[in-house]
């Protein structure tokens, strides 16, 4: 199908940033898709983050550190190289199941890196790369499992991460190579921003969490998150399209 692809083989403190960084936050205007429920902001993003193409979304556990990745083949994952850093192996949790990771391996000079897991989590999506080109504005959906707050205009209350998995949505601000991290989008987060129902950005616990674009009800990773730069510069997230071909080397050749 043109625009995607599918890589089926056969058979912490996590985010990385310096000075503040806001939770996943929301506009206080937002629409509720649930309606005649309790306005709970944390219940809202976590029910959003429920819908079943979001599954395949969980927790990594690296020897360093902890963070969110993506099960994008039936023994693979994708997260951030600074969640995992020098680690030779660690677990992958998804829905109340812990699945190890047997080894991981890092692009040398991109915040990327794949994790092998020890067996198939059956019946959890893989999710697929979107490979046409981004623009600006383009509506993307944030999932992950960061600490989570509302915001008020004062320093959010927010939840411990790795409570549960959230999902918000923001617009993609523009495009920016940064050294030691790679091609990366960049997201703002502004309390005026209108037109986007359930607005939201990251926090710590988010790192290596998908960036994912939605076309005719189907969700595809176009990045993952990095960071925040001081002062509020935004929130960085690793392109994936110009490293696609080394995802699909490392899945073919497990190296």
């Amino acid at each position: 199908m043109p625009g995607r692809i599918r890589l089926v083989l056969g058979c912490g403190i996590a985010l990385c940033f310096a000075g503040a960084l806001q939770a996943i936050t929301w506009n206080p205007s937002m629409t509720d898709p649930f309606p005649n429920t309790n306005r709970n902001v944390s219940a809202l993003s976590a029910r959003l983050a429920a819908d079943p193409k979001f599954q395949g979304v969980g927790i990594v556990r690296s020897q360093a550190l902890s963070g969110t990745g993506t099960l994008i083949d039936r023994r693979w994952i994708l997260t951030a190289k600074h969640v995992v850093l020098n680690s030779k192996e660690g677990s992958f949790y998804l829905e109340g199941t812990n699945f190890p990771i047997v080894r991981f391996i890092t692009h040398t000079s991109v915040d990327l890196a794949l994790g092998e897991l020890a067996s198939e989590p059956v019946g959890y999506p893989l999710t697929s790369f979107w490979t046409e080109p981004l623009e600006t504005n383009q509506l993307v959906w944030l999932v992950g499992y960061g600490q989570h707050g509302q915001f008020t205009g004062k320093p959010a209350e927010l939840s411990p991460r790795f409570q549960g998995r959230y999902a918000a949505q923001n617009r993609i601000d523009g495009f920016i190579n940064l050294e030691d991290v790679g091609a990366c989008l960049r997201i703002r987060y502004d309390e005026n921003t209108r037109g986007i129902p359930h607005l939201g950005s990251v926090a710590p616990g988010d790192s290596g969490s998908p960036v994912l674009f939605e076309a005719k009800g189907l969700f595809y990773i176009v990045g993952i998150t990095h960071g925040v730069r001081p002062p509020m510069e935004g929130y960085f997230f690793v392109q994936i399209q110009p490293y696609l071909s080394w995802i699909q080397s490392v899945l073919k050749s497990g190296m």
